[in-house]
């Protein structure tokens, strides 16, 4: 569970850090930060259960990385270690965490240019 929340937080730190590099004050980057981050929790299976979002929000949920460590840090919890079930928000999680990195790397050498 600890290293499925490290590689989103891992994520959005690193894509956080990107923003503030693009933006170079800090009040777009608290505007888009606030913008993303409670839409990404309202819109996962944090709050219902998944079977009970309309279609168009189940869609949305797939390309959400906070309802995939949610997922896996549920499943843990309740059914205990399932490599079937980990699998898929291990290997989500882990590609949001390289994006991240590569982002804010991208734009750290674009500043430092």
């Amino acid at each position: 569970a600890v290293i499925l929340i490290c590689l989103l937080g891992l994520g959005f730190a690193a894509f956080s850090n990107g923003l503030a590099l693009l933006f170079k004050r800090p009040e777009p980057l608290m505007g888009v930060i606030n913008f993303v981050a409670l839409p990404t929790v309202f819109l996962s299976s944090a709050m219902m259960p998944s079977e009970l979002l309309p279609g168009w929000l189940d869609t949305v949920r797939h390309f959400n990385p906070v309802d995939y460590a949610v997922v896996g840090v549920r499943g843990l919890v309740l059914y205990g270690y399932v490599w079937s079930d980990l699998w898929r928000s291990l290997l989500v999680l882990a590609a949001w965490a390289a994006a991240g990195i590569t982002f804010g790397t991208l734009m750290f050498r674009a500043r430092a240019e």
